[in-house]
């Protein structure tokens, strides 16, 4: 991204790391630059994955995301992967980061049967055809902090 230094110099992820999906979205996406580590981040970053892991816990099947009032994000194109976005929590994230209220949640070549808003409706769900105002990846299963906030989502980060 023209202006940015992609060297991973300056901070926990290598910006050269980021997989061709996250590069494409380099038109309409700004990524923000990393700043150097500061005393206290690494338990931050602790403490952030342990409630993430928490939270993600209940959502390993995407059904409860439905049910917790998560729609798909463009349920009618065929994706390798599915943003579940809840409205409610999104707005909230405008105000302020909770690792337990996430505003979107990642599936991997989930072709489910919800895929447009009659079917959506029919399962009670709430269909929304817009996106968020910004997001950041976090991978809580994996083990390398690097590796916990990717930008590679080309790869599976599942453990």
């Amino acid at each position: 991204m023209p202006g940015m230094d992609m060297s991973g110099k300056n901070g926990m992820e290598d910006m050269g790391d980021m997989g061709p999906s996250m590069a494409a979205m380099a038109g309409h996406m700004y990524m923000t630059p990393l700043r150097p580590q500061q005393p206290g981040d690494v338990e931050k970053v602790k403490d952030v994955v342990a409630k993430l892991k928490s939270t993600m816990d209940r959502y390993k099947d995407y059904r409860k995301a439905l049910k917790d009032g998560y729609v798909i994000a463009n349920p009618k194109l065929k994706q390798p992967q599915y943003h579940f976005l809840n409205q409610a929590n999104t707005h909230e994230a405008d105000l302020q980061f909770d690792p337990t209220k996430p505003t979107a949640l990642l599936y991997r070549s989930m072709f489910g049967s919800i895929n447009t808003q009659e079917a959506c409706t029919a399962e009670r769900g709430t269909f929304h055809p817009f996106m968020f105002t910004w997001m950041i990846h976090v991978f809580p299963y994996e083990p390398d902090p690097k590796q916990i906030f990717s930008m590679n989502d080309d790869i599976p980060h599942v453990r």
